[in-house]
């Protein structure tokens, strides 16, 4: 929740931002919490000064009863400042969130764990004046970041502003939350994968069964992972529970790309990451031998690491944006030995792109992030 509900007169108090944790618990203690604001403002319990977690106290208990008066029971501080395995985890910005959002979309959901900055200032962490980037060092070298470019809300610098992301690609959806409605988690898309059988592609998307569920799901395919087509035909579509499953009679022998798009009680749309299915009959659609790209995300400067290589001397690396349009094609040179290429797209602005290679009648498609420093 990047602009928080409730105007900008208590911004730092009420923004906040969610996540899930793994199989291990999680100790607080090891946390350092990079808000985007300005050049970065850093939390945590020990080197970063003043700010600190905001540890059980009378202070945070309050601040839980005043936002969840309907929902008793549904948030809960980390006993111990330890986060338990497979939790849901709410980080406030602030010690003493003013607003009351209403959570009586996740009531009986819960328990949802609380943590608080010991913040009191209302100027806000989350800047909405250019792109940004959330990071969360969780120790033990266990990092993440978030991206996201308020440009893209609509409306505008609007209370609500929301951003949600699909946790195996990064891919952002901008979201404006109803203030004076619920306030539910965000739709989790936990599962997307396929595989070829006897009677066709079968691809399976699961989403979080203690989450919502989307009023609406379609599934696409596509033969170049760029032009694709929404299957029209629901009785391939079958549904048990959290559970989505897609069956493809017809791959016709060859490498297929499935993606799917997901309607919000917002009205907006969620989407998945791409995969691909290939037959074994057809070994000109095989993929392409393993490729390592990175640093990615980064600023756009990246190598791609082939563990292994052919006789191919040249290929065309095609680089598209977020709406499939071709941007910009380069010729890279492999042979047995050379297996890696290092390409600048660094004069890019910031944002989501893919990259398509094509060698030796085999198709990779990825996703590419770039932090552009311009």
């Amino acid at each position: 929740m990047v602009n928080s509900c409730g105007g900008n007169t208590n911004e730092g108090l009420d923004e906040y931002f969610t996540f899930r944790n793994g199989a291990n618990p999680v100790d607080l203690a090891t946390w350092i919490v990079t808000f985007p604001s300005g050049t970065g403002l850093n939390f945590c319990n020990s080197g970063c000064g003043t700010n600190l977690w905001q540890l059980p106290n009378p202070s945070t208990a309050s601040a839980i009863a005043a936002m969840t008066p309907t929902c008793p029971g549904l948030l809960i501080e980390p006993p111990g400042g330890i986060i338990p395995p497979h939790a849901e985890v709410i980080v406030f910005a602030g010690a003493t969130p003013t607003f009351a959002y209403d959570f009586c979309g996740s009531c009986n959901t819960g328990p949802i764990y609380a943590v608080f900055t010991n913040s009191f200032s209302t100027i806000g962490k989350f800047s909405n004046s250019a792109p940004r980037i959330l990071r969360v060092d969780f120790g033990s070298g266990c990092t993440d970041t978030a991206y996201y470019d308020p440009s893209l809300f609509i409306p505008l610098n609007s209370d609500g502003n929301y951003v949600s992301y699909n946790y195996m690609t990064g891919q952002p959806t901008y979201i404006t939350q109803p203030c004076n409605g619920c306030i539910t988690l965000p739709i989790q898309l936990t599962h997307f994968q396929g595989r070829s059988t006897e009677k066709g592609n079968l691809i399976e998307a699961i989403f979080d069964a203690e989450g919502t569920m989307p009023e609406s799901i379609t599934f696409y395919q596509s033969l170049d992972g760029l032009n694709f087509q929404a299957e029209e035909n629901p009785n391939r579509i079958t549904k048990n529970g959290s559970q989505f499953i897609y069956l493809d009679p017809n791959p016709n022998n060859r490498t297929t790309y499935y993606k799917i798009e997901y309607s919000t009680p917002e009205s907006t749309i969620g989407s998945s990451e791409m995969i691909k299915i290939t037959s074994a009959k057809n070994p000109l659609s095989q993929q392409l031998p393993e490729i390592e790209i990175y640093p990615n995300p980064g600023n756009g400067k990246i190598t791609l690491q082939f563990s292994d290589s052919d006789n191919t001397h040249s290929a065309p690396l095609q680089l598209f944006s977020a709406e499939g349009k071709l941007l910009r094609t380069e010729w890279i040179s492999l042979n047995e030995l050379s297996q890696s290429v290092s390409v600048d797209f660094s004069d890019l602005p910031s944002g989501y792109y893919f990259l398509r290679l094509e060698k030796s009648g085999k198709i990779m498609f990825t996703p590419l992030l770039i932090h552009s420093e311009k």
